[in-house]
């Protein structure tokens, strides 16, 4: 298989970055969508998950594209990097969205 069919990150328009913090066994990897926004939907298995924002992705509601998905793992501290992720959305993309603030994009 080439690399652009089998690696997101060939994508056109799509970033993605990823870290690990083998000292703490966890890390996160960011899909970042093009300024434009892109589309999204969700399935979530298993009987532990741990999620956030993920009712936005529902078809009853008025979202109608995203800004970025963050893949992490389900501790405090895993959860807690979705907070970055937030930050350097409303500080270098003017998100659509950001939770109890408003940042219209210009």
């Amino acid at each position: 298989m080439s690399t652009s069919r089998t690696n997101l990150a060939a994508v056109p328009g799509i970033t993605v970055g990823h870290t690990t913090i083998e000292a703490h066994g966890t890390g996160c990897t960011v899909v970042l969508a093009p300024e434009s926004g892109m589309r999204a939907a969700v399935c979530v298995r298993g009987r532990a998950t741990g999620t956030r924002e993920l009712d936005v992705l529902d078809p009853r509601h008025l979202v109608e594209r995203i800004d970025a998905i963050l893949f992490t793992g389900g501790s405090a501290l895993g959860l807690g990097v979705a907070d970055g992720v937030m930050r350097w959305l409303r500080d270098f993309r003017l998100a659509r969205w950001a939770p109890s603030r408003s940042c219209p994009r210009q």
